[in-house]
């Protein structure tokens, strides 16, 4: 089967597989060393989970929120971002996540690709040239209820802390499944640099989500890690 795979890939032309992998059940050494086996790695994120009951939790008002400076891109201007470079210096590589899927931004398709998701784009600073960028998939529909994700992208802990706040807040008072009142549980991923879990932990306090954590890896590890990996066909 993989021969087969990896002929249709060669006759398509294709080079290389972008691949997010997350480390549930995998040792360190499956991404690094000898042992590695899912090609270089490009990125490694930290993914922060916590698990919302919709039915009793409401997003506080908090003092000064409506002054985050944080502003919500349209589609047009997200592509802009990336059209123009200005995300490569939020992003190694040029390699945009949304919810756990990767796209190494390059032609008019990978642009395509990303714009026509189910997204909110929000910004610091300068709408064509922002200091940091957070990219919310909103909720869909799976086994826990709703599930969504927080893509980060920020060089300072208090851009990260205005980005999950401006996010989550977004996530429940414009997502209209959240709104409709079916789904009582909302399972949300934040993806972050590893030094930046602390911005994220100090956010979910504010607004009193602390004690709703989880983690799916089995390795004993306090987050769950999302590898992102280049592999030659």
């Amino acid at each position: 089967m993989f021969d087969l795979q990896r002929k249709y890939l060669l006759d398509q032309q294709v080079e290389f597989i972008l691949s997010a992998i997350p480390d549930y059940e995998l040792p360190d050494e499956a991404f690094s060393g000898p042992l590695a086996k899912f090609g270089e790695v490009m990125i490694k994120k930290t993914v922060v989970g916590v698990q919302i009951n919709l039915n009793t939790f409401k997003f506080p008002e908090l003092p000064g929120l409506e002054k985050n400076p944080c502003e919500e891109l349209t589609k047009p201007e997200l592509k802009t971002i990336l059209e123009n470079g200005a995300f490569t210096k939020l992003q190694q590589n040029n390699l945009m996540l949304t919810n756990w899927i990767p796209v190494l931004v390059e032609t008019e398709s990978d642009l395509m690709f990303v714009l026509r998701k189910d997204l909110m784009a929000v910004v610091e600073g300068d709408k064509e040239n922002p200091n940091s960028l957070s990219i919310l998939t909103m909720p869909f529909p799976s086994h826990c209820g709703l599930q969504n994700c927080i893509d980060i992208y920020s060089q300072t802990d208090k851009t990260c802390y205005n980005h999950v706040l401006m996010q989550i807040r977004n996530t429940l008072k414009q997502s209209a499944r959240v709104k409709s009142g079916q789904y009582g549980q909302l399972k949300l991923e934040i993806a972050v640099e590893e030094f930046q879990i602390a911005s994220v932990l100090k956010a979910l306090e504010a607004i009193g989500l602390s004690n709703s954590l989880f983690k799916v890896n089995s390795m004993n590890r306090t987050y769950d890690t999302q590898y992102v990996c280049k592999l030659a066909v």
